[in-house]
């Protein structure tokens, strides 16, 4: 649905607002509810428009596969 009202020419702060009027809970909040924990981070429990230029921007929500983003050294060397 972001997706959608993004393709339909809505910005990302009036995205937020959207979400935010109709109640639904911001990603952090759902993660910890499935854990069953409380949220540890102070946050105001509304979405902002960095988190949804965020889902916006990163390409596994498209659908694409993501790899060598990071690389590491080998195991074999100390340093």
């Amino acid at each position: 649905r972001i997706f959608q009202m993004r393709a339909n020419g809505k910005g990302f702060r009036s995205i937020a607002i959207t979400l935010n009027e109709e109640q639904i809970p911001p990603p952090s909040d759902i993660y910890y509810a499935k854990l069953g924990k409380p949220n540890p981070n102070r946050c105001t429990h509304f979405w902002a428009d960095n988190t949804i230029k965020q889902i916006i921007r990163n390409e596994v929500y498209l659908g694409n596969m993501i790899g060598g983003k990071s690389s590491t050294i080998s195991y074999k060397n100390n340093r």
